[in-house]
């Protein structure tokens, strides 16, 4: 149903698409899931994009010998102090244990062809450079779309890191080609309670359709997790003091989870509709229902 709605706000131009995590960390991985189910759908490239906390990609020294570690280089026609682009796929075990869950690390294990992978400076120019790319005086790109897992980027401010990235594309794309946010897996981030999702406005961004996460994306999720080492057999016994898990599930694996009904945690009181997942160094409280939905959000152009 994820795609079903996406693709209607695509409409005809299944060319050549951008999904971007508008998060950092793991929401790459569900934006590549939503990549693969587009291209299953006749969109023919889908390039992937990874934000990264910096304002210049020279902070993070990949412009010198860590570039090489997350096989990075420059794209001709991009700043390289803005965007970089991966040219193979990194194996998983070559990450340290405590670096494989960051995003950098992520992103640079991913294994995609059919499209370009590129990581962007997300308080710098990467994300409004790669909405304002050119091709033969046109848009580079026939849409985009940002995905964030967990929602905060639509409960939290302007300052909120997946607000950053999702205002810095927007303010670069000078197009009426569809721009598509999808919020998904409401509250598993743990940054924000089921209450605050109930009344949602995004400034010039019009809400477009909800669907339910399905089965098969969750499988996806899984087997994507599992490959680059990411999947906790054991929720149960994730420990605060464990430096590998100690952020708690990823959000990809909390909304697989929950899509399955599969929830290792309780709320107390025995409320139905309520469930604790270890994030953010603790239990969070989540709502069931949310955690298998999607919001889709249409960027308005003035």
């Amino acid at each position: 149903m994820i795609f079903r709605q996406v693709l209607e706000q695509i409409g005809p131009r299944r060319g050549r698409g951008l999904v971007f995590a508008a998060g950092g960390s793991a929401d790459i991985i569900l934006a590549k899931t939503i990549a693969a189910g587009l291209v299953k759908k006749g969109c023919t490239q889908v390039d992937l994009a990874q934000p990264l906390n910096c304002r210049s990609l020279k902070e993070k020294h990949l412009l010198g010998n860590e570039a090489e570690r997350y096989a990075l280089k420059p794209e001709i026609g991009l700043d390289p102090e803005a965007v970089l682009r991966h040219h193979a796929s990194v194996p998983p075990d070559h990450h340290a244990d405590d670096r494989r869950g960051k995003g950098l690390s992520i992103s640079s294990s991913l294994e995609w062809n059919r499209g370009s992978r590129y990581v962007c400076a997300a308080h710098g120019r990467g994300p409004s450079s790669l909405a304002r790319r050119r091709h033969g005086g046109l848009p580079y790109y026939d849409f985009a779309i940002g995905i964030d897992g967990g929602g905060d980027v639509l409960t939290h401010g302007a300052d909120e890191f997946d607000r950053v990235v999702v205002d810095g594309f927007r303010s670069g794309w000078a197009s009426a080609r569809p721009l598509i946010l999808v919020a998904m897996g409401l509250g598993a981030d743990g940054g924000s309670t089921p209450d605050e999702f109930n009344e949602v406005r995004l400034e010039r961004w019009r809400p477009v359709g909800t669907a339910e996460v399905e089965r098969s994306f969750a499988d996806a999720l899984h087997r994507e997790l599992d490959r680059l080492g990411l999947w906790n057999e054991s929720p149960a016994t994730w420990s605060p003091d464990d430096p590998y898990w100690g952020y708690g599930l990823k959000v990809p694996q909390i909304i697989a989870l929950a899509v399955r009904g599969e929830f290792p945690f309780k709320a107390p009181g025995g409320a139905p509709n309520l469930v604790m997942f270890p994030r953010r160094r603790e239990l969070k409280m989540m709502n069931k229902r949310l955690l298998r939905e999607a919001r889709l959000f249409l960027h308005e152009v003035n």
